[in-house]
């Protein structure tokens, strides 16, 4: 990744910002890795952040700490 992507490697954790259907997002730090100029989460199939992200196909990242700031 370039531009951005470089700012992210340089941190433990992103702010994943996943939208509900009526638009409202909602903020989950999470753990990621850069590869191959990819940013990948893994998180299980059934949370809810990944039902958002089927419904509406939304996102924001963002670089933070453990706590979301």
């Amino acid at each position: 990744m370039s531009g951005a992507g470089d700012e992210l490697e340089r941190e433990p954790y992103v702010n994943l910002v996943t939208f509900r259907r009526d638009g409202r997002g909602v903020e989950t730090p999470v753990w990621f890795v850069v590869l191959d100029g990819k940013l990948y989460v893994f998180t299980d199939g059934t949370s809810a952040k990944v039902k958002r992200l089927r419904a509406t196909g939304r996102v924001k990242i963002a670089p933070c700490g453990v706590r979301g700031r």
